[in-house]
């Protein structure tokens, strides 16, 4: 099933990465503050991981997004609607997607943004060695512009789609338990 919405949100990610102008990304502008303390859960298991995601878009946290993501092997797979497109590449890699929330995060330049999803079951996928989660009825909405055209302001949606993710247990503990922390590795988009 295509959802036709999802290029534009591509699209949309791609022209915040190429269209890199204006000041870097701080705290002061979208980095969650507010005066609350975010609530984020121990990164020790894949459904935390996923927990997090949401409230790391719900908070606006750049850093709590960036703790999510493997590093220096974290992968984002656009869905293969877009990888069809002569102007999309088939995926990017962690710095370029810290990048893109980085713009997507910042409260001046996108006044509203939502992400909401179902998370399916944990499962192991022995090709690639690693557990992985697949999400259903995928719901963003977006409401702001682009660096590379700030005072063109557009609504991007994607409604009912999917994504899975491969997570990884990392040799690092954390708390008292010293459980293990976990990481995103791969992030397939509405996946075949």
């Amino acid at each position: 099933m295509k959802h036709p919405m999802r290029g534009a949100i591509a699209g949309a990610m791609l022209l915040l990465v190429l269209g890199i102008v204006g000041c870097p990304f701080s705290p002061e502008k979208g980095g969650g503050g507010g005066g609350n303390p975010p609530t984020f859960l121990p990164r020790t298991t894949p459904q935390n991981l996923l927990y997090n995601l949401k409230q790391a878009y719900k908070e606006r946290n750049i850093a709590e997004y960036e703790s999510l993501l493997a590093n220096p092997s974290f992968t984002f797979e656009l869905s293969d609607e877009d990888q069809d497109k002569p102007e999309m590449p088939d995926n990017w890699g962690r710095d370029p997607e810290i990048l893109i929330h980085s713009r997507m995060f910042d409260a001046e330049m996108v006044q509203q943004l939502t992400l909401d999803f179902h998370v399916g079951d944990v499962e192991w996928d022995a090709t690639q060695g690693m557990y992985t989660v697949l999400i259903d009825n995928v719901n963003l909405y977006l409401y702001g512009s682009t660096p590379g055209h700030p005072t063109e302001v557009k609504e991007y949606r994607v409604t009912s789609s999917r994504s899975k993710f491969w997570f990884k247990k990392n040799p690092w503990t954390t708390g008292a338990q010293h459980d293990s922390v976990w990481t995103i590795v791969l992030w397939k988009d509405n996946p075949a």
